[in-house]
């Protein structure tokens, strides 16, 4: 601090008085970033190895960054600053953009001057920074979560505003995956996704023993929110209690450097307690949506072959009807079915039956393309949906079907045949009609089958 023209010591832009007591430091009071976190900083002499050794000397101890911020004591960091231990109870902070030229007696004059005037934390002060709480918990809480990934995302802006943090993130363990959010603000830094999901899986194995800040962030491989990237402090609490299934991230930029008071602590603990019911909320909407889904799945599944069944074609079909009414297109409805699953079952048994209807089933789905649509309509019943096919198309695919049958046939005893008709959809005709169609044609060489099959047995 440089004297005014009156002789006494110029104000620095920052003031921080702190009370010594064998437990560490707390911040009772000042000026500038002093003023505004009275009552919210509490540190260990442990973690503050410049305000230790001042403490336990008479001297004061300078602080300079240059160009940069660094970190001072605590959450305050400044380019340049003043330690100053006033008899062995408090311990002033001088901080300012400029260098501080003082003599350490002016300074040590200067810090008595100011720790005699400090006054303990108001009421009023007191009722502020518990509003502050209030209000960061109610801006996250109105929310109605729906996905677990946008509710991450969610929390993650949601805690990094009111802490005015350049970056917030979201890691959360949910059904065998993780789900990794980042988000940042007023800060145009670009970020590794991918790498940033490993440092918070290490956060997270970290957070899982409790709450922890990271003061000052120093340049280390692998550490992909640290000081490579332009964060120079970070803040992660564990989510879930007792056993945390996902951690909150928090941190600070160096184009503004600053730290995490006790406040902005208790802000994300608050926060990391509301998430956790959100996300629950979240996974349990996600969890009952894919039941859901899985339900109606399921009704539209024949549990025998895994094809769709009736009422899956149904929907099929009147889709295909829509989509023709605004597009001419070739479609072909192709009629399956088996020629003796009744002799099957009488002989060897219904399991036997379902096996066979299985393989026929399995063929008929090997063979077909990825837009076709394949369904058991009976027993012993096929259809298969053909969009963009004539008959031509359909006859390749059920030459395709009719070789697969005569190779089983060949190497092993086998019962499966099946009788197949098509037909394709003229213009203006339905596809009930062209479905009607196709069974007929399917039951002409069922028929034609059976002559033959007859006239074997009889010449035999």
């Amino acid at each position: 601090m440089s004297e005014e023209r009156d002789g006494s010591p110029r104000v620095a832009k920052d003031t921080l008085v702190f009370q010594v007591t064998p437990d560490g430091l707390s911040l009772i009071g000042g000026s500038g970033r002093g003023a505004g976190w009275t009552g919210i900083v509490d540190l260990t002499l442990a973690d503050e190895p410049v305000a230790a050794r001042v403490h336990g000397s008479s001297r004061p101890a300078r602080v300079d960054g240059d160009d940069e911020p660094v970190r001072v004591i605590g959450p305050y960091w400044a380019r340049h600053a003043v330690l100053v231990p006033v008899g062995g109870e408090h311990l002033v902070v001088f901080g300012d953009d400029e260098r501080l030229d003082d003599a350490d007696g002016s300074l040590i004059q200067a810090a008595a001057h100011i720790v005699a005037e400090v006054q303990q934390v108001s009421p009023a002060k007191l009722l502020a920074d518990e509003l502050e709480v209030v209000q960061a918990i109610r801006d996250l809480i109105q929310y109605q979560p729906e996905l677990v990934v946008a509710t991450a995302r969610h929390i993650a802006e949601k805690a990094a505003a009111p802490l005015a943090c350049e970056l917030g993130a979201v890691l959360l363990h949910y059904n065998g995956e993780l789900v990794a959010e980042v988000v940042t603000r007023n800060w145009a830094e670009h970020l590794d996704t991918a790498a940033i999901r490993g440092t918070l899986i290490a956060l997270f194995k970290r957070a899982e023993q409790g709450s922890f800040v990271d003061l000052e962030l120093h340049n280390e491989d692998g550490d992909a929110l640290g000081r490579n990237q332009g964060l120079v402090a970070r803040f992660a609490v564990p989510i879930g209690r007792p056993n945390p299934f996902g951690v909150l991230v928090v941190a600070h930029a160096a184009t503004r450097a600053r730290g995490f008071t006790t406040l902005c602590q208790r802000i994300g603990s608050a926060l990391a307690e509301v998430a956790e019911s959100l996300l629950a909320q979240a996974i349990s909407r996600e969890e009952l949506a894919a039941d859901r889904d899985r339900f109606a799945r399921q009704a539209r599944i024949d549990p025998l072959t895994g094809l769709e069944n009736r009422a899956a074609w149904d929907e099929h079909v009147l889709a295909e009807e829509a989509r023709r009414v605004r597009y001419a297109r070739a479609v072909t409805i192709v009629s399956a079915d088996l020629d003796n699953l009744k002799a099957v079952n009488d002989r060897y048994g219904h399991e036997a039956g379902d096996r066979l209807i299985r393989a026929a089933a399995n063929l008929l789905r090997r063979h077909a393309r990825g837009s076709d649509r394949i369904a058991r309509v009976g027993g012993d019943e096929f259809l298969i949906l053909m969009p963009e096919t004539d008959l031509t198309g359909a006859g390749r695919y059920l030459a395709r079907v009719r070789a697969a049958i005569r190779r089983i046939q060949e190497t092993e005893v086998s019962a499966l045949q099946l009788s197949f008709g098509a037909a394709t959809a003229t213009d203006g005709e339905s596809l009930v009609s062209v479905m009607g169609r196709a069974d007929a044609a399917m039951y002409t060489a069922k028929k034609r089958r059976l002559r033959k099959s007859l006239g074997r047995a009889k010449a035999g």
